[in-house]
């Protein structure tokens, strides 16, 4: 039987990865469909950094005005010691059209990512899509997938498992992930900005522990702790809030403050990141510490 030239690549994870994945997809002349198991958009601000070499991927899709539209640039980044401020970091140096790191919430990300599919190729997006198998053949591979409508069938060119750490595309392709998680706990939170550092990135390495902080659009700010000890229960708000005071001397606003979460850096690589014409990317196929949006940046590169 001749190769059909018809069927699109599918690709299942409509997260920033994926979606990305299906613009150059289609970028080359190839069709996506995009599937996702979440029926509506994440909210959140999740991943927040997009580096100088994402930006210029961006650009080439068309989509850096508005990434920059929406998001803040970062120029420098200033590191403080019990004493005070010990050093400042510049990014001015960094090659390229993109001297900043560029902090965007995720959920802004992924709108601009979307709604450019939807532009470029209506429908090509589909949410409330679960995979339940793969079933590779010679000329591309058979989903089945499951709906609101129950399970139907899906005869794709090619399959790509944007699907995140516990990527159901590689679990059904039975590809191993090995992997570690470092010791130390982190939390992390969004509060109005209300230092003076402007645009600018800090952090503080006092011996009381790590702190981090990064400007967000819309005059707020992410603050990241390394937590004191293992296992503290849920994150709350006035945990991290009381530990930015106790470290830095900040005082947050708390009772505006939103998205607290906990989370662990752990490092993993898939065994496989392709198997005929089953291939995984972002953290279906490295897992990498998600501080600085590393994670959603390798994905994309």
């Amino acid at each position: 039987m001749p190769e059909r030239t018809d069927r699109p690549v599918v690709v299942v994870g409509a997260g920033p990865v994926g979606l990305f994945a299906a613009l150059c997809l289609l970028a080359r002349g190839v069709r996506p469909l995009v599937l996702e198991k979440r029926r509506e958009p994440r909210p959140g601000s999740r991943s927040i950094g997009v580096h100088p070499p994402s930006l210029e991927l961006l650009d080439a899709l068309g989509l850096g005005p508005a990434f920059l539209a929406r998001g803040v640039r970062v120029r420098r980044g200033h590191a403080f010691g019990a004493s005070g401020e010990i050093g400042t970091v510049s990014f001015a140096s960094c090659p390229g059209a993109h001297p900043y790191v560029l902090t965007i919430a995720q959920e802004d990300t992924e709108s601009i990512l979307a709604d450019a599919l939807e532009t470029r190729a209506p429908g090509a997006l589909q949410r409330g899509v679960e995979l339940v198998s793969i079933a590779p053949h010679e000329h591309g591979v058979e989903l089945v997938v499951r709906d609101d409508h129950g399970t139907r069938t899906i005869d794709a060119a090619a399959i790509i498992g944007c699907d995140g750490r516990r990527s159901a595309t590689r679990v059904a392709s039975s590809i191993a992930s090995l992997g570690l998680t470092y010791e130390g706990a982190y939390a992390m939170a969004d509060f109005p900005d209300t230092t003076r550092f402007g645009d600018d990135a800090a952090i503080f390495l006092g011996a009381g522990g790590l702190v981090e902080s990064f400007p967000l659009p819309r005059q707020w700010r992410r603050w990241v702790i390394r937590r004191d000890a293992e296992g503290q229960g849920d994150v709350t708000i006035e945990e991290i809030a009381d530990t930015v005071a106790r470290r830095t001397g900040h005082r947050l606003p708390r009772n505006e403050a939103r998205a607290p979460s906990a989370f662990r850096a752990e490092r993993a690589l898939a065994t496989e990141l392709a198997r005929g014409r089953v291939a995984l990317a972002g953290d279906a196929a490295h897992v990498v510490s998600p501080i600085g949006g590393q994670g959603m940046n390798l994905g994309w590169r």
